[in-house]
């Protein structure tokens, strides 16, 4: 995103806050590492958070942005909304996972916070309506719901040029009656590979003939003896995208019920090569497409769910792929830039 906002001539610059003892980054255009908070500093939201404010309220004073856009509302939030306060900039904060699921859910204590960063923001972005639903109903308050609402936009992630550059020209197809399934993602709980592994074994007892192939790095060593263990499964270690697009092209489905996504690339990804995808029900990428489309939405830890939407996309595979060729160009980087441009816009913003 940031690379396709400088080529449209926006003068972008990224921050990035980092610990004291952190490897300086690599060079980057427009991209400036600010050490400004100790390890210790991480336990205590607003001893970290007040550091990180003072040192980006002196670039801000260099620089002169005219707005600011956090990526997260609790990292970088708070940012935003006490830069506001001293200097009157207007702020754009986007809902993501980490927000939900562990800010908004488990941290009691900061929920208040979490709120006025939202009640003062000029525009908060969702990855997907998924989460504007989920973020409502369960954490803001009945009488700030509307204003919530009318300051929000949907805007998905967009995926590498790469993808569509190398799109295939026709829709893909099952050869000789095998049914290749797909995750590429670490490998840990969230990413739920393991019953994957569970529903790939059910439809061979049922007599299919499937193949299971996770592509991800290990991050949870038990977990992965465990897959293992269940048999018939391949792993293969984290590619560049250069030899991981020729793993979706040979497999039929691309299966990952996360327990939590955001957006989750890979499923854009997917569907660029005319894979067909399975994905969580009430997650990021759920209400991206009316279900059936391009795939469809399970319920995370359901193998007969599962099962039963692979099933599902055999049935109508070669339609399904085609709209995925055909839906994916949603998510091309130089559509999303556009909507954001228009967005920046609307609260200040002038080339």
């Amino acid at each position: 995103m940031h690379e396709k906002l400088l080529s449209y001539g926006l003068d972008s610059l990224v921050v990035v806050p980092a610990v004291y003892n952190s490897d300086n980054r690599a060079e980057e255009k427009n991209v400036r590492q600010i050490k400004c908070f100790g390890n210790y500093d991480r336990f205590f939201y607003y001893r970290k958070q007040r550091k990180i404010t003072r040192s980006i309220e002196e670039l801000t004073h260099q620089y002169k942005p005219q707005i600011i856009h956090s990526h997260f509302v609790f990292s970088g939030g708070y940012t935003c909304l006490k830069i506001k306060e001293e200097l009157g900039i207007p702020y754009v904060v986007t809902v993501r996972n980490t927000d939900l699921n562990l800010f908004f859910r488990r941290m009691h204590h900061l929920r208040g916070t979490g709120i006025e960063i939202l009640r003062r923001a000029d525009k908060i972005v969702f990855i997907s309506k998924t989460y504007l639903d989920k973020l409502l109903e369960k954490y803001i308050p009945v009488p700030d719901r509307k204003a919530i609402v009318d300051k929000s936009v949907i805007l998905p992630n967009g995926i590498d040029d790469f993808w569509f550059e190398n799109r295939p020209r026709s829709a893909h197809s099952i050869e000789n009656g095998k049914i290749k399934l797909l995750t590429v993602g670490a490998i840990n709980k969230n990413k739920n590979q393991i019953i994957v592994s569970s529903v790939a074994n059910y439809l061979r007892k049922k007599g299919y003939d499937v193949e299971y192939t996770m592509v991800g790095k290990i991050e949870n060593r038990t977990l992965f003896r465990k897959i293992m263990d269940q048999g018939l499964t391949t792993y293969v270690e984290p590619k560049p995208k250069e030899t991981l697009i020729e793993y979706y092209r040979s497999s039929d489905i691309f299966v990952m019920p996360s327990i939590h996504e955001t957006f989750g690339l890979v499923y854009a990804e997917a569907i660029s090569q005319g894979i067909p995808i399975i994905y969580t029900k009430g997650e990021g990428f759920d209400s991206q497409f009316p279900d059936g489309t391009i795939g469809f939405s399970v319920k995370r830890n359901d193998a007969d769910d599962i099962s039963c939407k692979v099933l599902s996309i055999l049935d109508d595979y070669d339609n399904i792929s085609a709209e995925c060729l055909a839906k994916s160009a949603k998510f091309k980087w130089d559509t999303k830039v556009e909507d954001y441009i228009r967005l920046y816009q609307e609260i200040g913003y002038r080339h």
